[in-house]
């Protein structure tokens, strides 16, 4: 086996390199990604847990006035 040259070692060790920081910035590229498709998950949630605690308060007093109708109904039988 021939021993390696100055020449070799430096392509390796500058192939090594970019192949470091190309994985790097994937997994970065990536994390980020999935930061941004939780947040948007989460951010669809709490909007939709919103819409709905509006409209069972807006619900709400129609529930009481049905209530109030079956109770006095059932009072009156």
């Amino acid at each position: 086996m021939e021993v390696l040259n100055s020449w070799d070692v430096a392509l390796f060790v500058v192939a090594g390199y970019i192949a470091l920081v190309s994985l790097v910035r994937l997994m970065l590229g990536r994390r980020n990604a999935l930061a941004r498709q939780v947040h948007d998950e989460l951010e669809r949630q709490r909007s939709e847990a919103e819409r709905q605690a509006e409209d069972t308060e807006r619900n709400r007093p129609a529930q009481n006035s049905l209530a109030q109708t079956a109770l006095a109904a059932k009072k009156k039988t």
